[in-house]
């Protein structure tokens, strides 16, 4: 018994040295982020689509847009319970069975938000607020899926959505595609188009689906491991299968477009005559389908014109009636889109409508002497207090290197506080593009700045 004691001990001790050498060299090794997971950065070192001045660009555009056209901002906490995904995006769907961070804790499954739309529903459900009025909501949300990272497809992305919920009329569905296209026409981006479907409701797939299904087994030998298990679970899905050859296939088969009910025909022909009246072209794809089970009627997808690297859908979307009522609510009917970011930044990188710089500060301010850096922010301050961009090294250099950096920044103004100058209460004001300098009364500074920037805006 003694020398069993002495042996688990020993053998104790040995785990333990290990795990310690272990953690040693773990901690000597270089750290790096997560495959599939990327850093947003304001350097130029790293490819202009995860630059952090675009993501600013576009994160203030779509913001602008969504406000322009009365949406509020809502947010959803990143961990959810697993459950509501698995109940609103299907429990034969790739989210729930291949794509979710998840875990067991405290009792419950949780896991990282892969969507959302499912997201947003329950906290509005939650909050009560689809008992009152119509819900216009905009949000701006990380996601996170676990598959394999590829160009354009990364296992945390960021999706700015918007989405109108009661409203039941076809104008909703226009308004949200036009919003769409608005935005992806603000950010400069070239050759996109709208690809349109519906796949109408509980009233009409169900006699549809039965037709689909009988076809599919006569030819389910043929179609990938995953086709030929959604012949059971989600025929439907087939249609949006990644593999070419099964994508190929399904052409032949009945078209969800041509066994609409006649609430659904008319839904579709309202869509479609308001994208006219609003200007929206778009293309009808009758094979189009989302891949979440929770969406009834209009479908849609933007995609490039152009495929770049395999990459050819932007954004999908479109209306889900009985998402709220899957979780637990009344029936709510919704629509709404989310576009990827990266996907966007991806395509105008390509367009070469990024920008290879950080936005110029209106105003650098430089001294002569270091004796009057402490004179610096007070007066950057009062320049900012006015509304004017402004910046300064901490620690100052040689003038001329000062200015050559100002320069590089692209400001249009430095502000030179010279001895001479500042003990009479002025500054000197140089125009960097136009390289020409001026003496400027320190308490009218800003008007001659402001003035400056409106005639080069002008």
């Amino acid at each position: 018994m003694a020398e069993s004691l002495v042996w688990l001990d020993a053998e104790y001790a040995n785990q333990q040295s290990n795990q310690c050498a272990m953690l040693k060299r773990s901690n000597m090794e270089r750290l790096t982020g997560i495959q599939g997971m990327h850093d947003v950065l304001p350097v130029t070192s790293v490819p202009a689509f995860r630059r952090s001045w675009n993501w600013e660009r576009l994160y203030e555009s779509f913001s602008n847009l969504a406000r322009r056209y009365g949406f509020c901002f809502i947010d959803t906490p990143e961990v959810e319970r697993l459950s509501l995904f698995v109940r609103s995006a299907g429990s034969t769907s790739d989210i729930a069975t291949k794509e979710m961070y998840s875990w067991y804790q405290g009792g419950r499954e949780l896991c990282l938000r892969p969507e959302g739309s499912a997201a947003v529903a329950r906290a509005l459900l939650e909050s009560g607020l689809t008992r009152t009025e119509a819900v216009r909501v905009w949000y701006r949300m990380p996601m996170f899926r676990h598959e394999r990272p590829q160009f354009g497809r990364y296992r945390r992305h960021v999706q700015q959505g918007a989405e109108i919920v009661g409203v039941e009329s076809a104008s909703a569905d226009v308004e949200i595609m036009r919003l769409l296209c608005d935005y992806y026409q603000a950010t400069g981006l070239r050759g996109f188009s709208v690809r349109l479907n519906s796949i109408g409701d509980d009233a009409c797939r169900g006699s549809y689906l039965q037709r689909l299904t009988a076809r599919l087994m006569e030819t389910a030998d043929e179609y990938c491991a995953d086709c030929r298990h959604r012949v059971a679970t989600n025929p439907l899905r087939v249609f949006d299968c990644k593999m070419q050859a099964d994508r190929d296939r399904s052409r032949s088969l009945p078209r969800v477009v041509d066994h609409l009910c006649d609430a659904c025909v008319t839904h579709f022909e309202q869509v479609q005559a308001g994208l006219k009246t609003v200007g929206v072209p778009y293309v009808l794809d009758p094979y189009l389908v989302r891949g979440i089970d929770y969406y009834t009627r209009t479908t849609f997808e933007v995609v490039l014109d152009e495929p770049i690297e395999q990459m050819v859908t932007l954004t999908g979307g479109g209306r889900y009636d009985g998402l709220y009522e899957i979780l637990g609510g009344v029936s709510v009917p919704a629509v709404g889109f989310g576009a990827g970011m990266e996907r966007l930044l991806l395509a105008l990188e390509h367009q070469g409508a990024l920008s290879d710089r950080p936005p110029a500060p209106a105003v650098v301010i430089a001294v002569v002497d270091a004796a009057l850096q402490p004179e610096v922010l007070p007066l950057a301050t009062r320049l900012r207090d006015e509304g004017i961009s402004t910046t300064f090294e901490h620690v100052p250099r040689r003038i001329g290197k000062q200015l050559a950096a100002a320069s590089e920044t692209g400001a249009r103004y430095a502000v030179i506080l010279a001895p001479e100058e500042w003990a009479s209460g002025d500054v000197l004001l140089k125009d960097l593009g136009a390289n020409q300098q001026s003496r400027v009364r320190g308490s009218d500074l800003a008007v001659h700045i402001l003035r400056g920037l409106v005639r080069r805006s002008g």
